[in-house]
């Protein structure tokens, strides 16, 4: 029988037990500082204003204070850097995210380069990357981070189980091939594909666990590209009109989760999976920011 992988639950329950530690630990410490995570916003770009409230209510529920800097689209990179490194020197803010997407104008590379280690809670920095790789890492990327949560909680074995992974972004496929591979944690052995891979469904219907995150509307449409019981993490969201909706559109994944949930072991929903779990893992990363600084 097919399991869902609740997203939504487990976001819920470590989020009440993240809240139960930041009560406790301001208690105990008799420490006034509250836990503070900043988002720097450029520009009025629509999906990042829905992200941002996610990010501001998911704060507001376990007792960490949101603080957004909006800033105009047209800023020069100088004072956005010059921002960014006010923001570094603030004691009261413990951790620092840089909204993306960004203006063309701007150098991405070069302006997230420039969040302190400290505070790169999103794990963007070149430092917190390689520190990834060399397995002693101070955060984990959001939406890998919450995935690792998803399949531990479940207590889906992951250790040399042949994990396929879709999608080669810097945000999600490389450091979460890493961390799947890493022998001390893991421990998969882990394929990579990407739109260049030639006879894709070679790859994905050897998988034990399948991770699509290619951004590809019902790429894995096909029983035939699956084996049974596999596991399969859908990270991506696609926004799809549908008159009888209320809101005029329906979300679904880059997995046709209708015609494949009865073929896997596991398998995560969209809305509901992987999502709640990005936004929590970047309230735990904000929560060991916090947590550094106060030891």
């Amino acid at each position: 029988m097919v399991i869902k992988l609740d997203g939504l639950y487990l976001s819920t329950k470590i989020k009440n037990q993240l809240c139960m530690n930041i009560a406790n630990t301001r208690n105990k410490k008799e420490f006034f500082l509250v836990p503070n995570l900043t988002a720097v916003l450029i520009g009025d770009d629509p999906a990042s204003l829905i992200y941002i409230k996610q990010k501001q209510k998911a704060c507001t529920e376990v007792g960490i204070n949101f603080t957004l800097e909006r800033l105009p689209s047209d800023i020069a990179q100088s004072d956005l850097i010059s921002r960014i490194h006010f923001i570094n020197n603030d004691s009261s803010v413990h951790g620092c995210i840089i909204q993306l997407p960004i203006p063309n104008h701007l150098d991405k590379n070069i302006i997230l380069s420039q969040v302190s280690i400290n505070k790169d809670v999103d794990c963007f920095h070149s430092e917190n990357i390689g520190n990834l790789l060399l397995n002693r890492p101070t955060f984990l990327p959001a939406t890998p981070y919450g995935i690792k949560l998803l399949l531990e909680d479940y207590n889906i074995p992951t250790k040399g189980k042949h994990c396929v992974i879709i999608g080669k972004s810097l945000i999600v496929g490389q450091p979460l091939a890493n961390l799947m591979s890493l022998e001390s944690g893991m421990a998969a052995t882990v394929t990579i594909c990407d739109r260049f891979t030639e006879n894709l469904s070679d790859h994905t219907k050897r998988a034990d666990i399948l991770i699509v995150a290619a951004g590809k509307h019902h790429l894995i449409n096909d029983i035939n590209m699956i084996k049974s019981n596999v596991v399969i993490i859908d990270v991506g969201i696609h926004r799809i009109e549908d008159s009888t909706a209320k809101n005029g559109y329906r979300l679904e994944g880059d997995v046709n989760y209708d015609l494949l949930k009865d073929h896997c072991s596991f398998i995560t929903p969209v809305p509901g999976g992987v999502g709640p779990m990005t936004v929590v893992a970047l309230l735990l990363n904000t929560w060991t920011a916090y947590m550094n600084q106060l030891n």
